[in-house]
């Protein structure tokens, strides 16, 4: 590999903030938390496993108030297009990435229909780590039925324009993703026990 090359590489992982690189000193990882963890690359080569608990801390705040203010804010067209993803995925019950894919278009059509556009690109940057967690997700028996029945709920509180209720209904949705979360660290648990 050229000087070149390896100049760039290196250049190109400290603007992602995963090195430091000092002039006339070796180049050497840098901490923890200056790595951007949500860039598509770092995700495509770690798939973020390691982070899912931080997301669903990072969604817990940020999508409640999401819902609120799309409660207040969504067009009658934005309204239609969540019915429209919360019906169809109530139909798409057996394929986990058929329903992440699902979940993550539902979720962002309620971050737009906020119309802004700070919240928006937020909530945006978290759907690249977001997919591994729903297709984790889905995959815990009876997960998307439960999801199916929050997003119902959420969908009526979006169309009664209550910012309250919308509010309530995303938080008791994160409380059941937390829990399907849960069941697939102990389950992941348990099969590390079983295979040591």
């Amino acid at each position: 590999m050229s000087r070149s090359v390896a100049r760039e590489a290196l250049s190109s992982l400290a603007a992602k903030g995963f090195i430091r690189i000092s002039q006339g000193a070796a180049s050497v990882v840098a901490p923890r938390h200056s790595w951007n963890i949500l860039d598509p690359d770092f995700l495509r080569v770690t798939g973020g496993r390691e982070y899912l608990e931080e997301l669903q801390e990072a969604r817990e705040q940020l999508e409640p108030r999401i819902a609120a203010l799309a409660a207040e804010r969504a067009s009658a067209e934005s309204l239609a297009a969540i019915r429209e993803l919360a019906e169809a995925m109530q139909r798409e019950t057996d394929d986990a990435q058929t329903h992440a894919d699902l979940d993550i278009r539902f979720h962002e059509a309620i971050a737009a229909a906020t119309g802004n556009a700070v919240l928006y690109s937020l909530h945006h940057s978290l759907v690249q780590l977001g997919y591994v967690m729903r297709v984790v997700n889905a995959e815990v028996p009876g997960a998307i039925h439960r999801a199916a029945q929050w997003h119902s709920h959420i969908v009526a509180a979006l169309e009664s324009r209550d910012p309250n209720a919308a509010e309530a209904a995303m938080r008791l949705h994160l409380n059941q993703v937390r829990g399907e979360l849960n069941r697939d660290i102990v389950s992941t648990e348990d099969q590390g026990r079983v295979a040591s």
